[in-house]
């Protein structure tokens, strides 16, 4: 320290600037590789994730269309109104086709397929069956027993539907945090 004390004042000056502006270097550096390592995970999120976690929440908005449009049906009691709302499931149903057949190619990791997979096993399986037998109970006109599969049948097929709509949504959302 004694020799830096023994310098004139310029030298002194020219030092300290000269750490200060080394300093600044190395700061403009590091900020300038976080920059490229932010850009290159924003742009594998809008390429390869948006779409798969887009079509993941419409999903689940999917689901939630078909329970209102399930319980409006067993509120209804006017043919005409019947006949709409089984006109929406239709239209419902082929849009949920889309989203998942899209789903399927978007899914990169074993895990996005298998929560694909999953959704579309309680869907054809589980769900679809229970809302049929619902449909057609109406229909026979014995609201006791729709009100009966409405409360335990139905809602326990609605809730595993929309489980595995969560957790489609939190594995497509994995990637993306």
């Amino acid at each position: 320290m004694k020799w830096f004390s023994d310098q004139k004042i310029a030298v002194r000056l020219i030092v300290g600037f000269g750490i200060a502006l080394g300093m600044l270097v190395v700061i403009y550096v590091m900020g300038i590789t976080e920059l490229k390592k932010i850009s290159s995970l924003t742009t594998d999120i809008a390429v390869n994730k948006f779409n798969g976690t887009e079509w993941a929440n419409n999903v689940s908005d999917q689901v939630n269309v078909g329970q209102q449009l399930t319980l409006d049906y067993l509120m209804s009691n006017n043919a005409a109104e019947r006949t709409q709302l089984k006109a929406n499931f239709d239209a419902s149903s082929r849009v949920m086709d889309t989203y998942i057949d899209s789903l399927k190619s978007a899914a990169e990791t074993d895990e996005e397929r298998n929560v694909v997979r999953n959704l579309e096993d309680i869907r054809q399986n589980t769900y679809r069956p229970v809302r049929l037998n619902l449909l057609n109970t109406v229909d026979a006109g014995d609201m006791n027993g729709a009100t009966s599969i409405y409360k335990s049948e139905y809602k326990a097929a609605a809730n595993s539907y929309k489980h595995a709509a969560d957790e489609l949504m939190a594995s497509f959302l994995t990637g993306v945090k």
